[in-house]
């Protein structure tokens, strides 16, 4: 699947790691490190391989930061979105990249919805769509709706019915898409500190249900949600390490409160691989 053949070199890039061996399958006590390369024939699937070395990256131009991309370079501080015709799309303030394999991205010139922060955005049904976040000169939250056909030209779309937020989780789920809490205000230095744990749900990205004004697990921004068969998972936060499942977005069963991985943020996760939930890298809060 073309997915699945985009996906592992994204992954390299977000470990930014290369390994030399992989454990093995020894459930001991004590770890042991198996001798077979990663790029052996014999490798096993878990095995992970760089495909480009730290210092590939570059930001998009007007974030004054340095090294400012270039061809050849990966668009840093922006993720990646499957969408069209399978290729991996991030999309900036000013900027569009594409690229057909991770590797090599072309940069375009976009029509703007503004500079802002903790917008969400996803493919859907055909289109790429931005929902809400945080006019960052203004300092305040939207909740509105801008559509591409292309990646490049954007048209707004009115606004959602679900109140101003940023950092909201969204998922397309039972050819809907869902929207998952996220924060609605703001400290000083523009990082949130007021959180939502409601759910929405829209059958085409404008007209949109609310599902649930409170639902069981705690409020949360950058929350992970994926979709497994047919349920959907919401998978941590900031500093959070819980895993609840659900069927329609309302009614929820908690998993568990502590998976075994440190609550951490700024993580990633995915449900496109192997029919599992991967949750890698991140930030754990010291002290």
């Amino acid at each position: 699947m073309r997915i699945r053949s985009l996906l592992a070199p994204v992954l390299a890039f977000a470990l930014a790691t290369i390994s030399a061996g992989c454990s093995s399958s020894d459930k001991s006590a004590t770890p042991k490190i198996a001798t077979v390369s990663c790029g052996a024939a014999a490798a096993p699937a878990a095995c992970w391989q760089e495909l480009r070395p730290l210092g590939s990256g570059g930001w998009p131009p007007g974030t004054a930061n340095t090294p400012v991309f270039e061809a050849g370079k990966f668009p840093l501080g922006l993720k990646p979105r499957v969408a069209f015709n399978g290729d991996l799309w991030m999309i900036g303030q000013s900027y569009a990249y594409s690229s057909p394999d991770g590797l090599a991205w072309q940069q375009e010139n976009k029509s703007d919805w503004g500079g802002r922060i903790y917008e969400s955005i996803v493919f859907f049904h055909d289109q790429l769509w931005m929902f809400g976040g945080l006019d960052y000169d203004a300092r305040t939250f939207e909740n509105d709706i801008w559509v591409s056909s292309d990646g490049i030209t954007w048209k707004q779309r009115g606004n959602a019915a679900w109140p101003v937020r940023g950092a909201h989780a969204m998922a397309v789920f039972q050819d809907k898409l869902w929207l998952f809490g996220g924060a609605n205000h703001i400290k000083e230095d523009r990082g949130t500190d007021a959180f939502l744990n409601d759910v929405w749900v829209s059958e085409d990205g404008v007209q949109w249900k609310q599902v649930t004004g409170a639902a069981p697990w705690s409020p949360r921004d950058n929350a992970g949600v994926e979709v497994l068969g047919d349920a959907l998972y919401l998978v941590g936060g900031p500093n959070k390490a819980d895993v609840w499942r659900s069927n329609d977005g309302k009614e929820w069963t908690e998993l568990t409160d502590a998976a075994p991985w440190q609550p951490r943020a700024d993580y990633g996760s995915d449900d496109s691989w192997g029919g599992d939930v991967w949750q890698m890298t991140g930030r754990v809060k010291k002290g």
